[in-house]
């Protein structure tokens, strides 16, 4: 493909307009202490709104940032950071994330996730353009907690607080050699995950989940402070729990060592068969989860009573029953059709389940 001269002029500009993160071409570093707790109506100029889709939007509402984001788009505000060895702390009510970007393949963030009904506190390393997410310790979303990124000259720590004088480890993690030198832009609003690394330049992104699902959360007292210089490097003791975290789960370890992303058959042998198995089969987005459990009984919830079963014969007996072994697969290996077999003295048993 031949670029003129002129087209090569205008792509560059726009690549730069976009690193400002600024109105025109202003590449002041943010100025330290920085603390932004949302006081007034108006965004401040230093801070760019990203917002691509009509179904999103981001709104200061009683000292907050309001976000309110559908799955595919971008949905945050961005300013130029350039100064290196900062703590950057957030509170964070339901879901959100700050996140800092040395260029689109060397990135960090760190927030409040919702995968299940319970959230988590999650951190990501992007380095190189490969992204490894780790989920942490499960959080109750709308308590507002702290979350930080603290970058030293050797490491980067991910951190979470409820008062915002005791610190609790998340991870640590030696700085990549993509994170040299200061970042350029500092994120807040919604969470981009590893498979959605194009929220730089895309306004449309990569879907994980279902294509037009929201959520919404708040973020305040975003904060940037010089890192300490006794913590400037990465005590013995950081060390320490970061390889034994590294050892504590080989085989994931080894797993990730892949080309491309782990399957299912790659993770399932080195666990033993679940003792009490239960498969989804309901309507995406419908309002009830239809399972089937261990037994081939139909439920609504794993901690509820199931619903119903199916029972033979004359005097009838269940399907399915402690003492008889069921086997149970999906449709190919993975399709929400589930055939349950299972023999009852010399009669077998075969039972299909879809939504």
């Amino acid at each position: 493909m031949k670029v003129s001269i002129m087209q090569g002029v205008w792509m560059m500009s726009m690549f730069l307009f976009f690193l400002s993160g600024v109105n025109g071409d202003n590449r002041k570093s943010t100025p330290l202490p920085f603390h932004e707790s949302f006081q007034k109506d108006a965004l401040d100029p230093a801070w760019s709104r990203i917002v691509s889709s009509e179904g999103s939007s981001l709104e200061i509402k009683e000292g907050w940032l309001k976000i309110d984001a559908v799955e595919n788009s971008q949905d945050h505000i961005q300013r130029i950071l350039e100064v290196d060895n900062v703590t950057i702390s957030a509170k964070i009510k339901w879901v959100g994330s700050i996140h800092v970007v040395w260029d689109k393949n060397n990135w960090c963030s760190v927030g409040k996730i919702c995968p299940t009904p319970f959230g988590r506190f999650y951190s990501t390393i992007t380095s190189g353009g490969k992204s490894v997410e780790l989920d942490h310790r499960g959080c109750f979303v709308d308590f507002p907690h702290l979350v930080r990124i603290q970058l030293g000259k050797n490491c980067v720590r991910f951190e979470h607080s409820f008062d915002g004088k005791n610190w609790i480890f998340l991870r640590t993690q030696e700085r990549p050699a993509g994170y040299r030198g200061a970042p350029q832009i500092l994120l807040a609003g919604k969470h981009y995950s590893p498979e959605q690394s194009d929220f730089l330049t895309s306004k449309t992104l990569s879907i994980k989940g279902y294509p037009g699902s929201k959520y919404g959360g708040w973020i305040t007292d975003i904060k940037i402070e010089k890192t300490p210089e006794n913590v400037w490097f990465m005590s013995e003791s950081e060390r320490k729990k970061m390889d034994l975290a590294a050892k504590s789960d080989p085989f994931g370890n080894e797993v990730l060592q892949g080309k491309g992303d782990p399957v299912f058959e790659e993770v399932a042998k080195y666990y033993p068969p679940m003792r009490y198995p239960r498969e989804v089969v309901g309507v995406p987005e419908h309002a009830l989860d239809i399972g089937v459990n261990y037994l081939g009984q139909l439920d609504v919830s794993p901690w509820e009573a199931p619903r119903g079963w199916f029972e033979i014969g004359e005097p009838s007996f269940p399907f399915g029953v402690e003492t008889s072994p069921i086997t149970r697969r999906l449709l190919e290996g993975w399709l929400p059709i589930l055939t349950l077999k299972t023999q009852h003295n010399d009669m077998e048993l075969e039972e299909t389940v879809f939504g």
